[in-house]
């Protein structure tokens, strides 16, 4: 009898060692397939998996961060790709310097944020917003300079999105200067004035000088991070 219980004892003992060792094949060949699509979709901006499921360190600038979330216990996965500006892709840049509006999110200062659709300008180092003065953006950033831009989605599925954190700064120098400064964003809107003026929706002699006097406090917005939808 004790003698069977022994063998008992040892059996079940090599079946539980069987079993973790064939639960941690099975994991590490997930991983694996996992780390094996990370590397086929490296190229793709938008897509990359963290397999850690812990939020890297922020490499600044001249860094790459990339975090991905899973969702319950499916496989469905949510992406998200942050790059530093320099790195800006083709069709990311075209959007940036193409793209009429952009929403501006700033901090009130009871830590609520505000949400407005703006005519921008992207230059390839900073953002050149125009405001009225005394606006509540304009009040938001004097008081906490820390924004995000972000354009519409667009795509088949609306995952074309491109969002940027930055530092806002308001500048002395009033709009019609920086008109000057900067000839191309009278040539971006010109098109879309004209469109406006013949649909009725603003006066006949508005152009994009009277514009600027009107929008009189220009902000700069210096970007930190780029993220990828």
């Amino acid at each position: 009898m004790l003698l069977a219980y022994i063998l008992s004892i040892n059996i079940r003992y090599e079946h539980d060692i069987v079993k973790t060792k064939l639960l941690t094949s099975t994991h590490k060949r997930g991983v694996q397939r996992a780390k094996a699509l990370c590397r086929e979709r490296e190229g793709v901006p938008r897509f990359h998996i963290s397999l850690s499921g812990r939020r890297p360190d922020n490499r600044g600038m001249s860094g790459v961060r990339r975090e991905h979330v899973m969702e319950n216990e499916t496989n469905k996965f949510t992406f998200r790709t942050e790059k530093c500006m320099p790195n800006l892709n083709a069709h990311v840049e075209q959007r940036l310097r193409n793209d009429p509006l952009v929403w501006l999110i700033t901090v009130r200062p009871d830590g609520r944020p505000h949400v407005v659709p703006v005519w921008f300008f992207w230059d390839g180092e900073i953002f050149l917003i125009f405001s009225q003065p005394n606006k509540p953006k304009v009040r938001n950033v004097r008081q906490n300079p820390n924004v995000t831009l972000a354009l519409d989605g667009t795509g088949k599925f609306g995952d074309d999105v491109v969002v940027v954190e930055g530092t806002a700064e308001l500048l002395n120098e009033p709009s019609l200067s920086l008109l000057k400064t900067y000839p191309a964003i009278a040539e971006k809107y010109e098109d879309l004035l004209q469109s406006m003026r013949e649909a009725g929706f603003v006066n006949q002699d508005l152009d994009i000088q009277a514009l600027a006097a009107d929008y009189s406090q220009p902000i700069r917005i210096t970007p930190t991070r780029l993220l990828f939808g």
